[in-house]
């Protein structure tokens, strides 16, 4: 009963739900954000004590209960590699499914950076072949996360403008691709311009470093 979207990714993972909660809001559609630093149902945002990046599934499914009751249609989810492999995710219903980015991290119980990048793929393998996945141009997981099926995808690049068409997506896929130039920074923000197929916009942020223009 919920529009359920995941997000996933080595850096990056708070700062994309939380905006993509924000860009909802602002868009007056009803929304909850689960992360490891905040709980947000509409405009109630409290500190997410536990810390914990995806709690236990009792406490990931209570949280979309009490979306549901509280009248949201939407829950923006931050999913982490332990989470998705534990089983934290089972029975939720995503509806988009995306990374940020991937590096060398949590080796120590993933054992090789290709099992750590396998097992954050299990969010696009929650889709079930429906939905949209958000996938990474500029990321070694492209290919990897491109290869599995989903209605809709929609990549993303912040290095060059380069057409998709040097991986074969599913026939039955809707692609877009969109990605940035004239990327500025300074102490205060950051701004860029946003670009899919022939259509612009400006993009200005008032986070500092272009790694929040990839979030955004």
């Amino acid at each position: 009963k919920l529009t359920v979207i995941g997000i996933t990714g080595t850096d990056g993972k708070t700062t994309t739900v939380s905006m993509t909660a924000h860009i909802l809001q602002q868009a007056r559609i009803p929304v909850g954000a689960l992360s490891t630093a905040f709980l947000q149902i509409k405009d109630s945002i409290e500190w997410n004590e536990t810390q914990k990046t995806s709690p236990s599934p009792f406490i990931i499914q209570s949280f979309l209960r009490k979306l549901k009751q509280e009248g949201c249609t939407h829950a923006v989810l931050e999913c982490s590699s332990h989470g998705l492999v534990q089983g934290r995710l089972h029975h939720v219903q995503m509806s988009v499914a995306a990374i940020t980015n991937t590096s060398m991290e949590h080796l120590d119980y993933h054992g090789t950076l290709e099992q750590y990048r396998n097992d954050k793929g299990i969010l696009f393998q929650m889709l079930k072949g429906k939905g949209a996945k958000v996938i990474n141009r500029d990321d070694e997981t492209y290919e990897m996360y491109a290869d599995i099926p989903s209605k809709e995808t929609f990549v993303y690049r912040t290095k060059t403008q380069e057409a998709v068409s040097d991986k074969q997506l599913a026939v039955s896929e809707a692609v877009e691709t969109f990605w940035l130039s004239d990327i500025s920074t300074m102490p205060t923000g950051s701004s860029a311009v946003l670009h899919c197929g022939e259509e612009t916009w400006e993009l200005s942020l008032s986070l500092p470093g272009a790694f929040n223009l990839e979030n955004a």
